[in-house]
């Protein structure tokens, strides 16, 4: 939310049409990766069910295949709201500007969020494995601390077609990143979670052989 408002702050700089145009574009997107964030909130119960049994492979299987529909659904969907940018911005608008302001968001920002939608699927899944605080690193820096400046650097360069730039810039870069570094914070994790089970295990072991001792 915070973001959102940031970005319509520095385009109302630009007239009501920038503005009534992202408004177009965030309700259509929305609509059109609903299911991509139905798919990161609906993988957390079977992500952390099988973490808190140790069934790592089927955590990784799980997130693999969530990624790989992602990639899939978004590029689908990039493509269809490229073909139909300006007939959907004519469904909203008449005026020729905000038409052209929607279409022009369109052409540019839904390709990227194939990627920048991955960390919201690794921000759903820290939080299934009990790691939430690496789930709002991650939100907090992709929405606040990358969007926010590539935005105003984008909007002082290009105006509002440097705006549409510089947010497919933030999530190419945010998603790219915390992807890379979520896929090897998860193999941490793991590792961690196996020696904790192994010194549980030996202690078991120890405090059981102790028992048998004593016993007459």
């Amino acid at each position: 939310p915070a973001s959102g408002a940031f970005v319509l702050a520095i385009l109302a700089g630009y007239g009501s049409e920038a503005v009534a145009a992202y408004g177009v574009v965030t309700r259509v997107e929305a609509f059109a990766f609903l299911l991509v964030l139905a798919l990161a909130i609906g993988m957390a119960p079977i992500v952390g069910q099988n973490w808190g049994a140790e069934q790592y492979s089927r955590v990784h299987r799980t997130i693999r295949l969530a990624i790989n529909f992602n990639l899939l659904w978004s590029g689908l969907a990039a493509i269809v709201l490229a073909v139909f940018a300006k007939a959907i911005g004519r469904a909203f608008s008449a005026d020729p500007q905000v038409i052209y302001y929607a279409a022009l968001f369109l052409w540019i920002v839904p390709f990227s969020y194939g990627v920048g939608n991955l960390v919201f699927g690794w921000s759903s899944a820290f939080n299934a494995m009990g790691k939430p605080q690496k789930a709002f690193t991650m939100i907090f820096v992709k929405s606040l601390l990358m969007t926010v400046p590539a935005v105003y650097i984008g909007a002082q360069l290009a105006g509002v077609i440097g705006v549409a730039v510089a947010l497919a810039a933030a999530n190419i870069a945010s998603g790219a990143l915390f992807h890379f570094l979520s896929v090897r914070g998860c193999q941490r994790e793991q590792e961690a979670e196996q020696q904790k089970s192994a010194v549980v295990a030996s202690a078991q072991i120890i405090s059981g052989d102790g028992e048998c001792a004593e016993s007459p």
